[in-house]
């Protein structure tokens, strides 16, 4: 994770094929949730890390719809970032798909018992995340992507604490 934050801005952001969302998401998502993990539980299991994908999807995800906004600003600035590569649109079908894929995800986690059934609280979000969705599939001027940047933000925090409240009702109820 710390490789990610100190070279992300003068080299990930610069290599092009989605490095700096899979960074942002490795590095600020789901390594730090499966490194708490490995430090409160002592060890590694594979329910642990499939259970930590989710939150890589979402940080993913929060930093390639800010992106938006800052394309001429990140050409500029010598970045590589998903948008500029494949422009807007195709950006803004990706990051659908990364948002299905959270959902999907859990669902899938809870059928294959990776996952408490309580984790299925994080689906609450999903009106959130078709906010989100429908904003950047639409948006025309960057002024009307800010009320998807905010469901956005809101689907990170809250599907993550929903998750992080499912594992302790999974202990605490069973």
């Amino acid at each position: 994770g710390a490789v990610f934050v100190l070279w992300y801005t003068s080299y990930i952001t610069k290599l092009g094929l989605g490095m700096a969302e899979l960074a942002a998401g490795l590095g600020l998502g789901t390594m730090p949730v499966l490194g708490i993990f490995l430090i409160i539980n002592g060890g590694f299991t594979w329910p642990a890390l499939y259970a930590s994908i989710p939150s890589g999807f979402l940080v993913c995800n929060l930093l390639l719809l800010n992106e938006f906004p800052d394309m001429e600003a990140d050409k500029s600035g010598g970045r590589n970032t998903l948008p500029i590569q494949i422009g807007l649109k195709k950006a803004a079908v990706v990051y659908t798909i990364i948002t299905l894929m959270v959902y999907i995800w859990i669902a899938a986690g809870v059928l294959l018992k990776l996952m408490p059934v309580w984790t299925l609280l994080a689906l609450l979000t999903l009106p959130l995340a078709i906010k989100a969705v429908q904003g950047a599939l639409t948006f025309k001027q960057v002024e009307e992507l800010i009320p998807a940047q905010g469901a956005n933000v809101m689907t990170v925090l809250i599907t993550q604490l929903l998750l992080g409240i499912g594992f302790i009702l999974a202990r605490v109820v069973g």
